[in-house]
């Protein structure tokens, strides 16, 4: 299976599961839920994770189950000629894959060829080592009040390679003026009115500042 194909798996299983959610379709019917590892887990490269898969009913029902997961995780991890769960699954954790959220989905096909998926959960990703300076982009907020600015922050380590930290669970943003600009986690800056002020990043001892200006629209 291509990594396009499980990228579509984890984008159907997100709408679909979200669709049993809300309307009950699944009440007396076949499931699955991940048990382990809990959600919002942060996983290191290099490290094995374990994904432990519940399904009701507990009898033979499933001919296949599947861990959806997007790249660089790589292609959904399967297991067929099942017995009774739980089924265990070993992600190995790449020594690219960049440091943030990524959604893990179990699914599975039963003897009925009926295609049965769980709710998603978040793995955080990160680096086992920590970077010696970061750096951000842009490096001044400047924007109408009809804009939104997002901020991309970027870690340098001792091996002298970079990383994406944007989405690191690591990387901390605060606005000293809510009134003129929000930030969001993972960098998104929102106008608020037109004024000045700045967005602070912190990662660990690391910090560093934005300027932020906001002007009225433009007519």
């Amino acid at each position: 299976m291509t990594t396009k194909l499980a990228a579509r798996f984890t984008q159907m299983a997100k709408a679909v599961s979200g669709l049993c959610a809300a309307t009950g379709l699944l009440l007396g019917q076949p499931s699955l839920r991940i048990t382990s590892p809990a959600d919002g887990t942060t996983v290191r490269r290099g490290e094995s994770l374990t994904v432990v898969v519940e399904a009701s009913p507990t009898e033979r029902v499933f001919q296949a189950v599947f861990i959806g997961a997007p790249d660089p995780l790589g292609v959904p991890f399967s297991k067929t000629n099942l017995t009774a769960p739980p089924f265990r699954f070993t992600i190995q954790m790449p020594d690219r894959i960049r440091p943030g959220m990524y959604a893990l989905t179990a699914g599975g096909v039963t003897w009925s060829r009926q295609f049965v998926y769980s709710r998603p959960i978040t793995i955080l990703a990160e680096r086992t080592d920590s970077p010696v300076s970061i750096s951000v982009f842009p490096p001044v907020a400047d924007f109408t009040m009809s804009e939104k600015r997002f901020l991309q922050v970027t870690g340098l380590y001792a091996d002298k390679t970079t990383a994406d930290l944007t989405q690191s669970s690591q990387v901390r943003f605060l606005s000293d003026a809510p009134n003129v600009a929000t930030v969001q986690a993972q960098g998104i800056v929102t106008p608020v009115a037109p004024g000045t002020g700045k967005i602070t990043i912190t990662y660990g001892n690391l910090k560093l500042e934005v300027p932020v200006k906001v002007r009225e629209s433009r007519r």
